[in-house]
């Protein structure tokens, strides 16, 4: 079993597998009493949202779909600040602890007990450098070609009990040249392996995956026919103020945890009203603004007030911050 250490004031890094149980572990345990730690808890915190509903049912087909001689993979798009990364992390980090085997449990083989890989690409990446992160995620050796690393991954990611593989930012992955092959017959062979992947970011139909040049490439068209696609929007229109109402609501119940906590801005229904105008339906911008100004009643006074959170309002119907 891997040593958790304790989570300190900081961003978490996804990439890096010991977070994950760390971050479960934090999320789900009570509130802590200093003021820091009771800030990182609140900005850690998770409640539901359609697009989380929305993501848990499409992956979910997806494992079904990858099966047999059939190759699958999903693309999940969307506008930026719709908490796409946020969903998809914490419906792995439920399934995953909630699980009878821990996370990062070590076997008898020596393997590591990893459910989800999580991958965020970097500019300029290709299929094996996916590949070499995939293996150094599951604590294999990362090393050797591509066709090295795929037999490695095919041979190790069903022994690990590894079910899905998240690869974020994958806006990233763009061809150098509208001829230019060697990215989209990586991401091709890809979907060789055993386990299924979901890509995920904006603008996915201009990446590599699914952008067809029009020269009759064979390669790109593969890879649109065996993709399953789901969109994500804003919360817009009458059902999208409910939503975002059920959201607040929601994040509320969380923070009445807290021993001594108040937040009476939560049912302010002018300034609930400006948030929700001003963030758009865009579930990552109304989260950031209520979590910062949470955490700063936290790290003071412990009222969540209406001139608190105002404070951190976007600061315009952009729903820039």
């Amino acid at each position: 079993m891997v040593t958790e250490q304790p989570m300190t004031f900081s961003k978490p890094n996804f990439r890096d597998p010991r977070w994950w149980p760390r971050i479960h572990a934090a999320t789900h345990a009570a509130p802590p009493e200093d003021p820091k730690a009771l800030a990182l808890w609140i900005h850690l915190l998770t409640v539901p949202t359609p697009h989380m509903q929305a993501l848990k049912a499409a992956q979910a087909q997806l494992r079904l779909r990858h099966v047999g001689f059939t190759e699958r993979w999903l693309a999940v798009s969307g506008e930026s600040d719709l908490g796409k990364s946020r969903a998809i992390t914490a419906i792995m980090l439920r399934e995953a602890m909630a699980s009878e085997e821990p996370w990062m449990n070590r076997r008898s083989d020596g393997s590591l007990h990893v459910p989800f890989v999580y991958i965020e690409v970097d500019r300029g990446e290709e299929a094996p450098g996916l590949m070499s992160a995939i293996a150094k995620f599951c604590g294999i050796p990362n090393s050797g070609n591509g066709r090295d690393l795929l037999d490695r991954l095919s041979e190790a990611l069903p022994r690990v009990g590894t079910r899905l593989i998240v690869i974020d930012d994958a806006r990233m992955l763009r061809r150098s040249s509208a001829s230019a092959s060697r990215l989209t017959d990586g991401l091709r062979t890809l979907l060789r392996l055993p386990v299924p992947i979901l890509y995920i970011g904006i603008d996915l139909p201009a990446s590599a995956l699914l952008w067809d040049p029009g020269r009759n490439n064979d390669t790109v068209q593969q890879l649109v026919r065996r993709h399953d696609a789901l969109h994500l929007n804003r919360l817009n229109g009458p059902e999208g103020v409910a939503t975002v109402n059920s959201i607040v609501a929601a994040f509320a119940r969380r923070l009445r945890q807290i021993p001594n906590f108040t937040a009476p801005g939560l049912t302010d229904r002018p300034l609930l009203s400006d948030l929700a105008m001003r963030s758009q339906g865009r579930p990552g911008t109304l989260f950031i603004t209520l979590k910062f100004a949470a955490a700063g009643a936290a790290l003071g006074d412990r009222i969540l007030s209406a001139e608190r959170i105002a404070a951190e309002l976007p600061i315009s119907a952009t729903g820039a911050a």
